[in-house]
């Protein structure tokens, strides 16, 4: 009938202006009416906030397959605990020459570092390299700086690059000595020296160091 609805709670029929049904007593009226829209805004709110999200963690993973970086790398000069200068750029550290580097307890530092070095007393030419390559000698300092525990110290703790190139490591006693690897218990430390045979003219030289074998992470050691 024209002017009639039926109750939301009985289904019989009443006046579209009752506030109250007269049957069942139940309210009539806008409050289900303004929740329900409420409800239809909050799913539309959500489907809108779970599209724009979908569409930014696209982006993100573009930009991570492609290789490209995600943040701009910056080279800014730091100081390490016992005051010598580090630096980093992206997830690398540098160690300068001078500088040192504490890797868990296992301290190490440049003392020095030759780039055109000369063999002294080789009057038959036994260390004598090949066209083109020349030595460099680089000394250092380990100290187990932890509280408890060996720490394992190698000549081989090393890699040497000339230009991205790999450098062969070259053994002259008179210069490095005897020294191949030790353990160093805690407060002990060594020192040594290594040669390498670089190429003549190399613009860039740099030493590689494993600080963690569980997840390949380097530290370079910045020569030229």
């Amino acid at each position: 009938m024209a002017g009639m609805k039926n109750c939301k709670s009985c289904g019989k029929e009443i006046a579209k202006s009752a506030k109250v049904c007269p049957n069942c007593g139940a309210k009539q009226g806008g409050i289900g009416k303004i929740i329900g829209i409420v409800v239809v805004v909050l799913v539309i709110l959500g489907i809108i906030g779970a599209v724009a999200g979908g569409g930014k963690d696209e982006k993100k993973s573009a930009i991570d397959n492609s290789g490209a970086k995600t943040e701009t790398t910056s080279k800014d000069d730091k100081k390490s605990e016992d005051g010598e200068e580090t630096s980093e750029e992206g997830d690398e550290e540098f160690v300068k020459v001078g500088g040192s580097y504490d890797n868990n307890g296992l301290k190490f530092t440049v003392d020095d570092a030759d780039l055109k070095f000369k063999i002294k007393d080789d009057e038959y030419g036994m260390y004598d390299l090949d066209e083109g390559l020349h030595y460099i000698k680089v000394d250092f300092t380990f100290e187990n700086t932890g509280d408890s525990g060996d720490k394992y110290v190698s000549i081989y703790d090393f890699d040497c690059y000339a230009d991205n190139r790999a450098c062969e490591q070259q053994y002259v006693s008179s210069v490095t000595g005897d020294f191949i690897n030790t353990n160093l218990s805690p407060g002990r430390n060594t020192s040594f020296s290594t040669l390498y045979a670089v190429p003549d003219g190399a613009k860039e030289i740099e030493l590689e160091y494993t600080a963690n074998i569980w997840t390949d992470e380097k530290v370079i050691v910045k020569l030229k």
